[in-house]
C-alpha cells in the first residue's frame, strides 16, 4: 500500500524578514528573495518526488516562545521540528 507523504515548509513573509533575521540562529538567507527562491525550489522537488507539501506560515513570536519553552535554539533543527508539529 503506497504512503501518502505530507512535509510542511516554514513560510514567511517578505513583512517579517527583518524580524526573522534577528530572531535566528546558523546558516540562513540574507534576503527574503533568496530564501524564496530556495523555498521554490524545495517545494518543487518534493511534490515531484510525490510529497504534498504544505506552506506552514510561521509567527515568528509564537516559534520564539516555543523555542524558549523547549529550551531550544531558534535554528534549522528547531524551524523543522517546530513546522512538523505545526502540519501535524
Amino acid at each position: 500500500m503506497p504512503t501518502h507523504v505530507i512535509a510542511g515548509i516554514g513560510w514567511y513573509t517578505k513583512e517579517q524578514w527583518p524580524e526573522y533575521l534577528l530572531l535566528m540562529d546558523g546558516d540562513i538567507d540574507e534576503t527574503h528573495e533568496a530564501w524564496y527562491r530556495k523555498a521554490l525550489k524545495l517545494e518543487k522537488k518534493m511534490k515531484k518526488e510525490g510529497i504534498e507539501v504544505v506552506r506552514a506560515p510561521v509567527d515568528l513570536s509564537a516559534f520564539d516562545l516555543w523555542c524558549k519553552i523547549h529550551k531550544r535554539k531558534p535554528d534549522g533543527a528547531s524551524r523543522a521540528e517546530y513546522v512538523r508539529e505545526k502540519t501535524k
